[in-house]
């Protein structure tokens, strides 16, 4: 029998995409609206094909369930049980509940979902592409591997496991075939990069002389060829760098390969093009596209923007990495009548202007682990509680990202010396992340400027501890916000920086393990810590400052 579990999921999902978007479904003449039931049976069907497939990769990728990403990764924190934010923030840490009957459940699914979503899409595409007229075939092959690239990968960097669909079996696969398709996440990832060579491959051989990325929703949201190519391996450097789930497996990363990509991404010194970040204009109110991520984690309730308290406030260690005499843990005893108590910290970075400090407790409670309180929250890409704006942006990936990626990847080719020159003209050093919008925060003069600089200092003759705390607080402070979902989770875990118990990848939904008929298993939990998807702690960011003044 054939599975259809993947073709119901696409039916619902695209049904509330168009939804939200306000299409209407008798309209046929939009290039970008599709009937449920029509498959790429010409070139107009197959860009509303590929359209619809960036919404459904590009949603996920700021969907607001990578809140509960920031918590694990101590980026943000909460008492909230909204959403099960309290478990996923709390300590010691817990394991995930993956059962089907979990009631926050579209934590897990949603995401996996509208990946999963984009990957039959693509394959529709590919499978169908005698279809597209040759004058616009490369254009569309070249978007299409792109697309089903960052949902692959996405799925291998959030997920132990997943479906590996193509276009040769997306549509016939049956159940005795189910040990063959659901492959582990580094499969996927794999898979993933294979896909944006081919993209490459296909604008690098092309006769056509300008390969654009024009099919993400609304027609703003159009780049050269240049600048694609330098997108396509920006993700490529970013994909292949979260494969590792533990500093050993990091070690045996392959990162010539990593730095390749790398120096080829958004201003490295092999790019295309003169851009520096990835930003999806004239977002929300338009296409129904809109930073979700960023909308639920700055928010700011209980109060105005003087006086409230952020939603999910910023965790003391962002605090700490920029202020060494902060604690790791909020002091049980700073509440006074429901006051917080704790002073501001103190820095000579700048960028503690990113983060507003507050003796509003907000939502948190005082029965439940008051060692999770902060005194902050963000305030860099707060824009008064309303990303579905047109001021709301999504910003993808940025310059900055890629330069902390070759600063990595030269540190675990043991190039300190190329790492440190990196970071110094970095906003970690003296450079400062130039964005081609300005930020909410920035246009509702919340903040004076659009980017600082940190001020740090690299010298080549740091140690490996000194390294990660450096690009730690440069993934906490600089790049809060500015990339989607999962980045500091993704960065913590293969250095071994997330606290002990907590999970470092999703298991497969336990929704889709009843469907199949495999056992429910799960990650995290102090418990399990050290076990495969568990944090071992070994290297908590809570120790990293004591480690190094022991060296």
């Amino acid at each position: 029998m054939k599975i259809k579990k993947l073709q119901i999921l696409t039916l619902s999902l695209i049904t509330g995409i168009l939804i939200i978007s306000g299409c209407d479904l008798g309209n046929t003449t939009n290039p970008r609206i599709i009937e449920l039931e029509t498959d790429c049976i010409n070139t107009v069907d197959c860009e509303a094909l590929i359209s619809i497939g960036f919404f459904s990769a590009l949603q996920a990728m700021v969907s607001p369930h990578g809140a509960h990403m920031n918590l694990m990764a101590d980026q943000s924190t909460s008492t909230n049980h909204f959403l099960n934010f309290y478990e996923f923030a709390d300590e010691p840490r817990l394991k995930i509940d993956n059962r089907p009957t979990f009631a926050s459940r579209e934590i897990f699914t949603e995401i996996y979902d509208g990946l999963n979503v984009s990957v039959e899409f693509a394959n529709n595409v590919l499978k169908s592409q005698a279809n597209i007229d040759p004058q616009f075939k490369d254009k569309f092959l070249a978007q299409t591997y792109f697309m089903r690239g960052l949902a692959r990968g996405y799925l291998g960097l959030i997920f132990d496991r997943g479906y590996l669909l193509d276009e040769n079996n997306f549509d016939t696969i049956t159940e005795d075939d189910l040990d063959e398709v659901i492959v582990s996440y580094e499969v996927l990832i794999e898979a993933s990069i294979d896909d944006f060579d081919r993209a490459l491959n296909i604008i690098s051989n092309s006769s056509q002389s300008n390969i654009m990325l024009s099919a993400i929703p609304d027609d703003e949201n159009s780049w050269g060829q240049t600048i694609f190519v330098d997108f396509i391996n920006s993700f490529a450097a970013r994909v292949l760098a979260g494969k590792a789930r533990t500093f050993e497996e990091a070690q045996q990363l392959d990162w010539s390969r990593v730095l390749a990509y790398a120096n080829k991404g958004l201003g490295g010194p092999e790019s295309l093009s003169n851009f520096t970040d990835f930003i999806l204009l004239n977002s929300g109110s338009l296409t129904g596209l809109f930073n979700e991520f960023v909308n639920i984690t700055n928010q700011v309730v209980v109060g105005n923007f003087d006086t409230g308290a952020g939603y999910l406030p910023t965790d003391i260690k962002v605090l700490h990495l920029m202020d060494e005499n902060y604690p790791t843990s909020y002091p049980e005893d700073s509440v006074d009548s429901g006051v917080l108590t704790m002073t501001e910290a103190t820095t000579n970075d700048p960028r503690l202007a990113y983060f507003k400090y507050t003796t509003n407790r907000g939502f948190f409670e005082t029965t439940r682990n008051r060692s999770l309180f902060s005194p902050y929250f963000s305030a860099r890409m707060f824009a008064n509680n309303n990303w579905q704006s047109n001021l709301g942006r999504i910003i993808l990936i940025t310059k900055s990202e890629i330069d902390y990626i070759r600063a990595e990847a030269n540190l675990m080719l043991n190039q300190k010396v190329d790492a440190a020159a990196i970071l110094e003209a970095s906003p970690a050093g003296n450079g400062q992340t130039i964005l081609s919008t300005n930020l909410p925060s920035v246009q509702l003069e919340y903040l004076s400027q659009n980017g600082f600089s940190g001020g740090y200092s690299f010298s080549g003759n740091e140690s490996l501890a000194e390294f990660q705390l450096a690009l730690l607080r440069e993934y906490s402070v600089e790049l809060e916000g500015l990339g989607g979902i999962g980045l500091q989770w993704f960065f913590m875990r293969r250095h071994d920086l997330l606290q002990e118990g907590t999970p470092t990848m999703y298991p497969f939904p336990g929704r889709d393990l009843e469907i199949i008929g495999q056992p429910i298993y799960t990650f995290g939990g102090v418990e399990n810590a050290g076990q495969r998807g568990t944090a071992s702690g070994a290297n908590s960011w809570k120790n990293l400052r004591m480690k190094i003044s022991n060296q």
